[in-house]
């Protein structure tokens, strides 16, 4: 979840973007002036289906929910299939890329429609990603089909619209004025990927989080210089910019946009679309740890955030507390800090990454975001935690179109088919 390097902060401050009211002066953008981190000979796209496939190790594995232990008791009643409401089946594990001998570890997910994709980077000073890209065609089989490797760029964050996948990025590279930067990869024929050549350099030293609207795309670059940039998805060409310090997460629904910023206070803001007004800014808990990854995902008019520090979070669009549960009450030990380095939401489950303790599994109550809100009496509801391997730490988890994807750092990927069972 390490989307930092911490020696580049006080370059950025230095550099100056010129911000003028909600616009920046004249990033740079495709062209003959491409960073040497984005040319050929630094970034390695591999459509070799044959080749792909040794990376990919499958099963048909079925998944259970393992609660802890009241106090006195020596085992939990495990929830039974039909009070979980989903069956939930491990159908592959795909590995970690490796970049001159180095291990990436997974730390974004985005799945749209069919297609999951996965961006890697590398903690500590050392620059190098990569964006994998996995097919769901057929549920039971998944393909990983495309793998673009970057050896001097971390990958932080992806998103994609059509055959548009944007890859947001952040390197030392001399040629760029701050380090984040904005890649866009086009899906071929063949249904692999491909460079197109165009690129952004945004302010700040790491692009974070990616969402698209219609014809727009929205990047959130962090944490000193940083803020929210509006972007033609078609061209990249920059529209709007609006300063925020530490941005973590975006989401957009409608004509609106929420983000979630770090610093003291954390805060969650709402911004209208295009223009980028600011409608609202809250204070709220979380997000405490430096140059740490927070999420945020805007469903049923709630947002639902993975804090860190301070847990799992619902809210409103404008930031009154709904729900809650501590990173404590996830922990694998108890008495011991836990973590919450990711929350997604899937009909009437949630799914926590909180790090060493695995997946967590919480019954979101009323708070379920399938339209059946009204059914329900109670709050959420802590399930226990998925049984994947022990020692598996989740960095990250994405849930969507009866698929769940649980990036477990330097382990890779984990591919989970979800059946409801109604």
């Amino acid at each position: 979840m390490d989307w930092k390097k911490a020696g580049l902060l006080s370059a950025v401050a230095s550099v100056g973007f010129g911000l003028v009211g909600c616009g920046v002066e004249a990033p740079q953008s495709g062209g003959p002036g491409t960073p040497g981190a984005l040319r050929a000979g630094n970034v390695q796209v591999s459509n070799d289906r044959a080749a792909l496939e040794s990376r990919v190790r499958r099963t048909v594995e079925p998944l259970t929910v393992a609660p802890k232990s009241p106090p006195g008791a020596q085992v939990a009643e495990k929830p039974s299939e039909r009070e979980l409401g989903v069956r939930l089946t491990l159908v592959a594990s795909v590995d970690a890329p490796t970049i001159d001998g180095v291990t990436l570890q997974a730390n974004d997910i985005e799945i749209h429609d069919h297609t999951a994709l996965v961006t890697y980077n590398v903690a500590g000073e050392l620059f190098a990603g990569a964006v994998q890209m996995i097919d769901f065609d057929h549920l039971q089989r998944p393909e990983l089909v495309s793998e673009v490797l970057y050896r001097h760029a971390d990958a932080n964050a992806v998103t994609m619209q059509g055959s548009d996948v944007f890859v947001g990025l952040a390197s030392d590279d001399p040629a760029l004025s701050t380090p984040a930067v904005l890649e866009q990869l086009r899906v071929t024929g063949s249904h692999g990927l491909e460079q197109t050549g165009v690129w952004l350099d945004l302010p700040s030293w790491a692009v974070t989080d990616l969402a698209v609207q219609g014809d727009n795309l929205v990047a959130g670059v962090g944490a000193q210089d940083g803020g929210v940039a509006l972007l033609s998805r078609n061209s990249l060409a920059f529209q709007r910019f609006t300063p925020q310090y530490d941005v973590r997460g975006v989401a957009v629904s409608g004509d609106r946009l929420v983000t979630v910023c770090g610093g003291s206070p954390a805060r969650l803001m709402l911004h209208s679309l295009p223009a980028l007004a600011s409608q609202s800014a809250t204070a709220l808990s979380g997000y405490g740890a430096a140059f740490a990854k927070g999420t945020i995902e805007w469903v049923s008019g709630r947002c639902y955030l993975g804090t860190g520090d301070a847990g799992f979070q619902i809210r409103n669009a404008t930031g009154e507390i709904l729900a809650q549960l501590s990173s404590s009450e996830f922990s694998d030990r108890p008495g011991t800090p836990g973590v919450t380095n990711a929350v997604s939401v899937d009909q009437h489950l949630a799914f926590v990454a909180a790090g060493a303790a695995g997946v967590q599994v919480v019954r979101l109550g009323r708070f379920r975001c399938d339209g059946r809100e009204a059914e329900e009496t109670e709050g959420l509801r802590i399930l226990g935690r998925l049984s994947l391997e022990d020692g598996a730490s989740c960095n990250m988890v994405k849930a969507d179109n009866d698929v769940l994807v649980v990036a477990a750092g330097a382990g890779g990927v984990k591919l989970v088919t979800m059946e409801y069972l109604h």
